[in-house]
This record gives structure tokens, sequence and C-alpha cells, in this order.
């Protein structure tokens, strides 16, 4: 499967505001993670992010101008000799990349965000926090057939220091929290109401003190050892929630809403 260059601007944003601001994280410093920047970028499938840039402002001293096309060439040798980033960029399952780069004298700011392409809405998903209903039209595009929905809690975003980024390394999806699946055959009911789901929960930005001090980047090879990465793993109970409409064309046409409350 080949991946294409896609057009959603996120990622150039996220490039053009760490360089800005001498910082590096996937969240941004308004507290938005990546994919929540590329679906208010126009974005409705999923997404995955490689960011590479400086984790702070430059201590004082004279620095070599970089050259951008030997700085971009080192950039991404640098991510395919990370593991979980040369995973990202060969996972079989992206379509399309969307690249941010930034760069001044010193130094670029890089984002490679990927992006599906296997769903397409005729109604994009719609909470009501009126009445707790959430609805959702489209279809599938890949060889898939439509199965549930997994809904997923992220707490409110708000503005975020630059010690609180500075502490961030990774970032997952929100907590599993329900399961729309479709209703019963007539006479007959689901005998459990919840199901199990696994879910690693990374160190958030949102954990860290906001007086943290900003770092400050390391410079040549007095880099000092990289932080530990705290991850816990969990396995949650989840509500199974039965939809109250749940239309099927085939295995790829849906219209589903449920009632979340």
């Amino acid at each position: 499967m080949s991946v294409v260059l896609g057009s959603n601007p996120a990622a150039q944003q996220h490039a053009e505001e760490m360089l800005k601001n001498s910082y590096l994280a996937h969240w941004g410093m308004g507290g938005l993670k990546p994919y929540m920047r590329y679906t208010l970028a126009g974005g409705t499938n999923y997404e995955a992010e490689n960011g590479f840039g400086i984790k702070g402002p430059l201590p004082p001293g004279n620095y070599p101008k970089i050259l951008v096309p030997q700085e971009l060439t080192e950039t991404e040798r640098g991510l395919m000799n990370s593991l979980g980033h040369r995973d990202n960029i060969l996972n079989k399952w992206h379509k399309k990349v969307n690249l941010g780069i930034a760069c001044d004298a010193y130094t670029c700011a890089v984002v490679q965000q990927f992006e599906g392409d296997y769903v397409e809405f005729t109604k994009k998903p719609l909470l009501e926090p009126a009445n707790g209903t959430i609805s959702m039209a489209g279809r599938l595009t890949g060889d898939f057939k439509f199965d549930g929905i997994d809904i997923r809690y992220d707490r409110p975003t708000h503005p975020l220091t630059f010690g609180q980024l500075g502490k961030t390394y990774a970032y997952m999806t929100g907590k599993p929290v329900a399961v729309i699946i479709k209703p019963p055959s007539p006479g007959s009911y689901y005998a459990v109401q919840s199901t199990y789901s696994s879910w690693t929960e990374e160190i958030s930005p949102y954990d860290i003190d906001p007086n943290t001090p900003r770092p400050i980047s390391c410079v040549f090879f007095i880099c000092p050892p990289p932080s530990p990465r705290p991850a816990r793993a969990f396995v949650l109970s989840v509500p199974l929630v039965v939809a109250t409409t749940w239309s099927l064309t085939g295995d790829s046409n849906f219209q589903i809403q449920a009632d979340l409350r």
C-alpha cells in the first residue's frame, strides 16, 4: 500500500508553533493532542504523529547555521533509527501523511502526521449535550465489517506551560467509557452489560505542576540521559450501550444513534 501526501494543515501549524516557541511535544500550547488538532483542521479518520525539534531554548553560545536539506535528511534518518517512530512510518494501515516543516537558521521542527482513509462520513459524529445522544452516518471504504463503536473520554483542555509540555513524551487516546452495540434480535437480550477494554495511560501534562521549569535544549554530546517514561496499563470494565438506531446496508454503510446518558 502506498502512502500519499495529505492536505490537513494541522501538522504544519504545530511545527510552526514548536519552532517559534522552542519546545517539542505532541501536545500543543493550547493543550490539544494531535488527533484533536487534526480533527479541528478537518480530519475525519484516525491519525498518528511523529515529531522532531528542540526540547527548549538553546543555551547562550555561538552555533553554526544549518543547511536545511541536510538537517531534514538527518531528521528522517534519526526517526527511522528510533523503533517507535520507525514503526509509525512503516505502519501498513496508513494511507496519507501530512508534513509540517518549519526551520530557522539553527534548527528545524518537523511533524509527520499519518492518517487513514477508511471511513467516509455523510454525517460526522455529533454529541448532543442536552440529551446525551450521539449520532453518525457514513460508509467504510476498506474491506472491513462494521461491528461497534468505542467511546472514549478526554478531559477538558486548557493552555499548558512550557514546563508541563517539556515533561511529556507520548500521547494516547482518551479513556474508554462505553461501547455502542447493535440491538439484540427480537425476543432475545444481552446476558452481560459490560465488556473489558485495555488502556495504557501515558504521562499527561495536566498532571505536571505548571510551575515546573521549562527544559533547556542540550547541545552536541552533553545531553543528559532521557527521563523515564512512566506508563500504566489497565484493563477496564466498560458498559455496553445498545444503539437506538442501528442501520447497516451490507457491511459498509451505517447509520447509528445511541443514548449515552
